[in-house]
């Protein structure tokens, strides 16, 4: 039991170490989630990494966390660690993946209508752009092959 605690204070120690020296959170994530199937005590080599309060260290935390699915034991130490970080000031950016709730409208939609070429040579176009609160705006014309647009209104009104 004594070998499993010395082993996991010195894997703290080399961890910080690196994270000192400049070595990128990705790289040091990617390790430790290939120590989790080897070290016994993994929620203690988190509880030992949190000792120090370190954005690197938080950050490493944040990105192990999203790096992979964690049983439910080590999700949960990775997140206790990450609470204790905060509650001590600690300040990390946190990447978020998806979308945001706001998005920006989006733009209006037109709904067009050819009509078929009658006797004379004349087609109706029809082209309608919604606008917010049920209200739209339809323009409507008459072309025809020989001549062009023969004839061209715009409409507003409710749907």
């Amino acid at each position: 039991m004594r070998d499993a605690g010395r082993l996991v204070l010195e894997r703290a120690k080399q961890i910080q170490e690196r994270l000192a020296q400049g070595e990128s959170p990705e790289e040091l994530a990617k390790e430790l989630a290939s120590w989790e199937e080897t070290l016994e005590d993994f929620p203690s080599l988190i509880d030992e990494l949190v000792k120090s309060p370190d954005p690197k260290v938080a950050h490493l935390l944040g990105t192990l966390l999203s790096s992979r699915s964690w049983d439910k034991g080590k999700a949960k130490a990775i997140k206790r660690g990450l609470f204790k970080l905060r509650q001590r000031g600690v300040r990390w950016e946190e990447k978020r993946e998806g979308r945001g709730v706001l998005r920006p409208a989006p733009p209006p939609q037109f709904e067009g209508y050819l009509g078929a070429i009658d006797s004379r040579g004349h087609r109706v176009v029809a082209i309608h752009r919604s606008r917010p609160l049920g209200m739209g705006v339809l323009y409507w014309g008459m072309v025809r092959d020989e001549e062009g647009m023969v004839r061209f209104e715009r409409m507003e009104g409710k749907k």
